[in-house]
């Protein structure tokens, strides 16, 4: 699941770095875009850290 979840988040991270590259957003627009990628990069690093913390249990 957290697998699925990772990769759907690396997903949305890239339409919004698409979208606001081309630089057709309004200014709050961007900011709203620019949030939504930090929370859902938060979310990626969240899950990153957990399987660190399995791949430490394991050696």
């Amino acid at each position: 699941m957290n697998d699925e979840k990772f990769m759907d988040g690396k997903q949305k991270i890239r339409n919004i770095i698409l979208k606001l590259d081309e630089g057709r957003v309004t200014p709050d627009e961007a900011k709203r875009l620019f949030e939504q990628g930090m929370s859902t990069i938060e979310e990626c690093d969240s899950i990153l850290n957990c399987y660190k913390g399995k791949r430490e249990e394991i050696s």
